[in-house]
Formats: structure tokens, C-alpha cells, sequence
């Protein structure tokens, strides 16, 4: 037995060092361990050296508590207690390694890496978004010139539809002026000698009557 033995030591035979690992594993305290084994009827010395051998394997620098003062055996009498072991040295901590700290920073490293490309993604997708929008703006402003370019063209067009129009307006007048200049002496002297007619008429009247009054 291993009482006086201090570093890591071969586990002896029925020395509950899997148990131990286990219930550290859940959490349990050296206190409730001890009770544990205690309870399954393993001796002082076995629960001391089984944890001892556990906070090697675990390296867990944590001060082995004083084994628990076996009880006073019954027979024979006059039989001295079983002493307790002496407290195993405590056992170094466990440095980091280079390994670790590269693992860490590797792990900082690609967390980081994730939330700047996250970022740039964001930048991308705003810039595809804004590229977008802009295109329909261009396309809404040529789609603008073109109509008031067909409004102008509309507008050019009547406008030299109306200009030809006064001008064959114009034209019409003008050649009903040559009419007017041609036609207006003849009408004239046809009115003057329609006025001379009709004097000669008034007057043969006025002479007929006055015969009809002397006859009378």
C-alpha cells in the first residue's frame, strides 16, 4: 500500500480510483466523495489514495483533504487505530501550452474572420441593392427624355400643321382679293346702270300717270 508514497503512483488492486474520477466528474466535493466510498465500505486508506490518484489523472491542482480517522476496531481490544496516511504533495498546475494558446487564438482568429466577411456580405448585398435602384432611376430619366422628346416632336408638328394651314388661309384670301379686284368695277358699272334703268322706270311711271290724270 501506497501510504507513504508521494507523486503518481500504480494503482493497487481494489483501490476505487474510476469511482472517484467519475464523481468529480458530477460535480461532487471531496467531502461527499469520501462519505460515497465510505458508504460502499472502502477502507481510509483506499479513499486516500484513490483520490490522490484521481487529482493526478484529472490535474486539478486541488489539496487532497485529510483522510477521514478509521473507527476504532472492536476486537482485539486493545488493537491501535489505524493511522491516517500523510497528505499527498500538491501537484502542479497545469501550464498552457503552446499548442492550447495557438488553438485559442485560431478560434479568436475565425471568430473574428466570420464577422468581418458577415460585414463585407452586408456591404455587397447594400451595394447590389443601391446599383439596383440606380439603374431604374436611369432608366426611369430616359424613359422621361424620350416622352418629352415624342411630346416636342408632337408639339413641332401641329404647330407646323397650323403654320401651313394660315398660310393656305392666306393664300385664299389673297386670291379672293384678285377675285374682289377683277369682279368689283363690273359689279359697279352693272349697279350704276341698273340705277339708270330704274330712273328711267320712275319717270316713265310718273309720266303715265300724269296722262292718265288729264285724260281722267
Amino acid at each position: 500500500m501506497a501510504l507513504f508514497g508521494f507523486g503518481k503512483k500504480k494503482p493497487s488492486k481494489g483501490v476505487p480510483i474510476e469511482l472517484v474520477v467519475q464523481l468529480k466528474n458530477q460535480g461532487l466535493s471531496n467531502d461527499q466523495i469520501i462519505a460515497e466510498l465510505q458508504r460502499k465500505g472502502y477502507s481510509s486508506a483506499q479513499i486516500f489514495d484513490a483520490l490522490s490518484e484521481a487529482q493526478l489523472r484529472l490535474g486539478m491542482p486541488e489539496k487532497a483533504p485529510a483522510p477521514p480517522i478509521a473507527p476504532m476496531p472492536i476486537a482485539p481490544p486493545k488493537a491501535p487505530p489505524e493511522l491516517p496516511p500523510p497528505p499527498m504533495p500538491e501537484s502542479a498546475k497545469p501550464e498552457i501550452t503552446k499548442e492550447t494558446i495557438e488553438e485559442i487564438a485560431e478560434a479568436i482568429i475565425d471568430e473574428k474572420w466570420d464577422e468581418l466577411m458577415k460585414a463585407v456580405d452586408a456591404v455587397i448585398d447594400w451595394k447590389d441593392k443601391a446599383e439596383g435602384r440606380l439603374s431604374k432611376v436611369e432608366q426611369a430619366i430616359e424613359d422621361l427624355k424620350s416622352d418629352i422628346e415624342t411630346l416636342k416632336q408632337t408639339i413641332i408638328g401641329r404647330i407646323e400643321e397650323y403654320d401651313k394651314g394660315i398660310k393656305e388661309i392666306g393664300t385664299d384670301v389673297k386670291a379672293m382679293g384678285e377675285v374682289f379686284k377683277k369682279v368689283i368695277p363690273t359689279l359697279t358699272e352693272n349697279v350704276k346702270e341698273l340705277s339708270s334703268i330704274t330712273e328711267k322706270l320712275k319717270k316713265e311711271k310718273t309720266k303715265t300717270n300724269q296722262r292718265r290724270l288729264k285724260k281722267a
